[in-house]
């Protein structure tokens, strides 16, 4: 129906929106991103994923442990639809966590 439609209309421009923003977003905004995307199951276009990639390398150092949690369980969560994140940023994550988050050892 047409609210259906007028959500995804929705959603498409507030990937949009945030795809244009993406080099302000720090990595609270990334990790509250992708808790949002993955808690309303709505995967991001191909491009606003590839942005969230290369802005996520670029705040590396600054995730801390609660931005850490949300970023990885909003890609969980977004796993069967076929969303997941570069291995590069993965094994990022995955040293910064340990190297700077003793509470994930």
């Amino acid at each position: 129906g047409g609210g259906r439609e007028r959500s995804q209309t929705l959603m498409e421009l507030l990937q949009a929106r945030a795809e244009e923003e993406m080099d302000s977003f720090t990595s609270q905004g990334l990790g509250n991103l992708a808790w949002a995307l993955g808690r309303l199951g709505i995967a991001p276009s191909n491009s606003l994923l590839e942005a969230i990639m290369v802005r996520s390398m670029a705040c590396m150092q600054d995730f801390s442990s609660q931005e850490l949690a949300n970023f990885l369980w909003g890609f969980a969560k977004l796993s069967p639809y076929g969303v997941t994140m570069s291995s590069e940023v993965m094994f990022s994550l995955q040293t910064h966590a340990t190297r700077t988050h003793a509470d994930w050892r």
